[in-house]
């Protein structure tokens, strides 16, 4: 009996069950936007710059950079002097030309080998006046993850409803199999 009751008595004193650790998921998420926003990444990435994303993106989102890399290389290749190619400008990442100043996180969602997190970027132009409707540029988004051999990885990012990091890239690659020969 005595056993019992210290059992017991130990199970009322422990502290509660941790909830699941999203730590490793938002050391991701804030070493890939410290990126982002430090604008280490512009437009199509380089190779040397898909390695140091291999650190937050899953291999498949990094196959898909090269295939848009090789496509873009294609596309610059076919287009006749002169005229501009079909080619990635701005910031590849967050939907913003410029790129974001600064990101949120809202709460992370995981269900198994896959989590998801809302992400707010924001954009805020030094170059304009103060309350100038170009001045602060906004966009919410949907980081998609997976775990690659124990480890989170952002796998796609969704800008809205149709649009996501992994679509975009394969409609370029559509679009360069059509017209850039």
């Amino acid at each position: 009996m005595r056993l019992f009751l210290l059992a017991l008595f130990a199970a009322l004193l422990a502290p509660p069950a941790l909830a699941t650790d999203n730590r490793p998921i938002l050391e991701v998420l804030q070493g890939f936007y410290g990126a982002v926003i430090a604008k280490q990444f512009d437009a199509m990435p380089t190779p040397a710059q898909r390695d140091k994303l291999a650190a937050w993106l899953s291999p498949q989102l990094i196959d898909w950079l090269k295939r848009a890399a090789a496509m873009e290389q294609r596309c610059i290749a076919t287009t006749p002097a002169g005229d501009k190619p079909n080619i990635f400008e701005g910031d590849l990442f967050s939907g913003i030309y410029e790129g974001p100043s600064e990101a949120g996180y809202g709460k992370v969602r995981r269900n198994g080998q896959t989590a998801s997190v809302e992400v707010d970027l924001a954009f805020i132009s030094d170059e304009v006046p103060k309350a100038h409707p170009h001045r602060a540029v906004f966009r919410k988004s949907r980081v998609e993850l997976r775990s690659v051999d124990g480890q989170w990885r952002i796998n796609d990012i969704r800008f809205n409803r149709r649009q996501t990091l992994v679509g975009g890239l394969r409609e370029y690659e559509v679009f360069g199999q059509r017209h850039c020969r």
